[in-house]
């Protein structure tokens, strides 16, 4: 039986836990995609909690609950960037990611953005696919000085036009 999930925005006392996963979630998820010197770099071990903390800053998170245990999280712009995702590695595959990019496609279409897009690494492009996000560009970014390939991933909602705008 699948545990229930609840979804809720990020409060102050989640960082750790949000920081947590996606460390966790990178050195297990992203094994087959990347060597142990990209993932390191790309998650550190050591966690600094002011960086998340700056990180988040700025951007709207929702988190994934499960038994009171964070189980995954989303963080956007207001502009469509879907800046991260991430499931906690027991969840993934189960349609979790797939839910939460969903809030921020609500989120957008709600704001009247039309266009939502990630930086999709390696192990999250099949479910952007999956999800209707068309690849854009490839690219490759240093972090602590390895590589790191991505692809731009995008998808028009086909937003209805702000309230009060219909004719």
């Amino acid at each position: 039986m699948t545990p229930s999930i609840e979804l809720r925005p990020f409060e102050p006392d989640d960082l750790g836990a949000i920081a947590q996963l996606y460390v966790d979630a990178v050195h297990a998820l992203a094994v087959d995609h990347y060597d142990l010197a990209q993932r390191e770099a790309w998650a550190p071990r050591a966690i600094d909690q002011d960086r998340w903390s700056t990180r988040l800053d700025g951007l709207t998170t929702v988190v994934a609950t499960s038994e009171s245990r964070l189980v995954g999280f989303v963080a956007w712009r207001e502009d469509g960037y879907l800046d991260l995702l991430y499931v906690h590695p027991d969840m993934a595959r189960r349609g979790l990611g797939a839910r939460l990019v969903a809030v921020v496609e609500e989120d957008a279409a709600a704001r009247g953005v039309d266009l939502v897009w990630a930086s999709a690494s390696d192990v999250s492009r099949p479910l952007f696919a999956k999800l209707g996000y068309a690849p854009q560009r490839e690219e490759q970014i240093d972090v602590r000085g390895e590589p790191l390939r991505s692809t731009i991933m995008e998808k028009r909602l086909g937003a209805a036009p702000p309230e009060g705008a219909r004719g």
